[in-house]
């Protein structure tokens, strides 16, 4: 992370404004600050590092916003820094850090919803919808927002033949918690599904663990004991 870190900010010296490099100067300080481990530092040493971080992404961000104001993908980009920030202590975060990420990220899934990557020219565009369709329904959900989740999940993540066979393993298992925690009970067992459908060689094929299936075996037990259907369960 460290290194491509240090190559983005290779490329902001020869272009200050790339709107990739510009992003990524967003994304990898959060990362490696989340990241953060090591216990050789005070809790006051660790605080004024957050500071620190938080104050050069936000120059990051207010360049991208003001380069690249009307771009799904600098407004997707710039809402999830203040949606993490949110979460910040009082000392680094504002008030309205979650109200400015509702604005820019919901707007920004407005304009790009409806694309896929053979319909759009704009690679940037359909990156917005590939981060926006993975962390929305984690927002909402968060926000109690339910609704919201179910209806993108169910319009933007299903197969054309009305089941989830076709994603990959990875989004499966996000897909089924996020429906589970929504009470979307009869889209989580089609989730659920095409998770038991998976052979060993598609497992191996995406370079996932069999023993991923032991999360969304418990969930639809617990599915199925709510609905009363014990034998299931």
């Amino acid at each position: 992370m460290n290194l491509c870190l240090e190559l983005a900010n290779k490329a902001l010296m020869y272009d200050p404004t790339h709107q990739l490099g510009l992003a990524l100067n967003i994304s990898i300080p959060f990362t490696l600050l989340s990241g953060r481990t090591s216990f050789d530092f005070s809790e006051s040493a660790y605080l004024d590092d957050m500071i620190f971080t938080y104050r050069n992404i936000a120059v990051t961000v207010k360049k991208m916003a003001q380069e690249y104001p009307n771009s799904p993908y600098s407004k997707t980009m710039v809402g999830l820094f203040y949606w993490v920030r949110s979460f910040a202590p009082a000392i680094i975060s504002y008030e309205d850090d979650l109200q400015k990420a509702t604005k820019l990220m919901e707007g920004a899934w407005d304009e790009v919803k409806d694309i896929n990557s053979s319909q759009s020219a704009d690679t940037y565009a359909y990156a917005a919808h590939h981060i926006l369709i993975g962390m929305l329904p984690q927002f909402w959900n968060l926000k109690g927002e339910f609704d919201k989740t179910v209806e993108l999940i169910t319009n933007y993540s299903k197969c054309d033949n009305d089941t989830y066979n076709c994603l990959p393993i990875g989004q499966l298992d996000d897909r089924i918690y996020l429906l589970y925690t929504a009470d979307a009970y009869e889209e989580a067992l089609k989730v659920g599904d095409a998770i038991f459908n998976m052979t060993k060689k598609d497992f191996e094929v995406q370079m996932e663990d069999e023993s991923i299936k032991m999360h969304p075996y418990y969930l639809v037990a617990k599915i199925y004991l709510k609905l009363a259907n014990y034998n299931k369960a």
